[in-house]
């Protein structure tokens, strides 16, 4: 699927660069100080590898949003999922005294990603899928906006659909966003196939980083 095009020559008048000083003002900015300009460029991704080692699918929140677990989740966004996403084990069965891992995750820092964009709204950009099987691509991701005063909805889809025509490519899809913001109030979650591995290399653009703020604006007032 063909990138979409998110900026303009121009912003009402302004050229560029006066836009991402304004946005820099603001704390529009990427993790590392970086604007709207360069953000499907900036070199800011996650990438997330979920094993599915049991018979059924799974349905694992990635970002779960300012909520704190399943029950929460359920109570407020209104979807069931089966766990969230952390490193490690996310998922366990017991049976007498031994323990086995049913789903899992690599990743690194993904605890810490997740408390990030709880503070600090970022968009994302594009997601590129990979998986073992071309059925997981047949697997919705969903994305549900909560508030604490009502219903906000959702919107699943699959990933089978964004195969571009003529993509030989069975095992791999890359799915171009130009709304896609993840923050406090969006759950993200996708399912995982019964005996599957999906590994996600989640690519983020601008995030609204205060962080950055204040920095930009002394620069400004003091002029250097």
């Amino acid at each position: 699927m063909a990138k979409e095009n998110i900026i303009t020559d121009t912003y009402v008048g302004k050229t560029l660069t006066q836009e991402a000083q304004d946005r820099r003002r603001k704390g529009l900015s990427g993790f590392d100080g970086g604007t709207f300009i360069d953000e499907r460029n900036n070199g800011m991704n996650m990438h997330i590898a979920l094993t599915n080692a049991g018979t059924d699918d799974k349905r694992i929140a990635l970002f779960a949003g300012d909520l704190e677990n399943v029950q929460e989740i359920l109570k407020v966004a209104g979807i069931s999922v089966d766990a969230v996403a952390v490193e490690g084990a996310i998922l366990t069965n017991t049976v007498g005294e031994v323990t086995t891992t049913v789903v899992s995750c690599i990743a690194k820092n993904l605890a810490y990603l997740q408390r990030y964009i709880r503070r600090n709204p970022s968009r994302i950009s594009k997601i590129q899928l990979t998986t073992d099987d071309q059925s997981q691509f047949n697997k919705e991701i969903t994305v549900t906006k909560i508030c604490p005063f009502q219903g906000m909805g959702s919107q699943s889809f699959l990933p089978m659909t964004y195969k571009a025509p003529g993509d030989n490519s069975e095992k791999m899809v890359v799915i171009d966003f130009k709304h896609l913001q993840v923050d406090d109030q969006t759950v993200m979650d996708v399912v995982v196939g019964a005996g599957r591995t999906l590994y996600l290399s989640i690519f983020f653009g601008a995030s609204n980083n205060g962080a950055y703020t204040l920095d930009a604006q002394a620069h400004e007032l003091l002029g250097n």
